[in-house]
């Protein structure tokens, strides 16, 4: 769940920096040619342009969309690995005899699991998303459930 809660905001924050650099650039582009323009009033225009694109630009570089969608996507990386790691551990407990190795096995993925929760202390989930990922999970399990109780009839 929190694999795919990462993924959701990685996705939010990556549309956030679009919105806000593509206009920026834009604008940036449309106030230097105004600039250069022999409109009477390209002037007043140009610098309003300019105020506009100083502000998106300030707001971009406080906000650090691209730095913050890439911690998530990291994270969102990271839990799924995890989880692949985790359930191949499941399938093979059930075949390892050996004990000790199992426990080893056991330990490595927690210390696995701790360093991604390190990883993910200072990148915040907001409650929404977390709801609507846990919502697409389960949909997605139900729909699997669904698919195998078609197949198996």
């Amino acid at each position: 769940m929190l694999c795919e809660a990462h993924r959701i905001h990685a996705c939010t924050w990556i549309t956030i920096y679009m919105l806000l650099d593509i206009p920026t650039a834009i604008l940036s582009a449309i106030a230097g040619a105004s600039a250069l323009s022999q409109r009477p009033d390209s002037a007043l225009f140009a610098g309003l342009l300019a105020l506009l694109v100083s502000v998106l630009t300030s707001v971009t570089t406080f906000l650090n969309p691209g730095q913050i969608a890439q911690a998530h996507k990291t994270a969102s990386s990271a839990y799924r690995t995890a989880q692949g790691r985790f359930r191949l551990f499941l399938l093979n407990a059930v075949t390892l005899d050996n004990q000790a190795s199992a426990k080893d096995e056991l330990t490595h993925l927690v210390e696995a699991w701790m360093t991604i929760t390190d990883l993910e202390k200072d990148i915040h989930i907001s409650t929404s998303l977390e709801r609507k990922a846990r919502k697409a999970v389960m949909e997605r399990m139900d729909g699997v459930a669904t698919h195998q109780a078609h197949q198996s009839a």
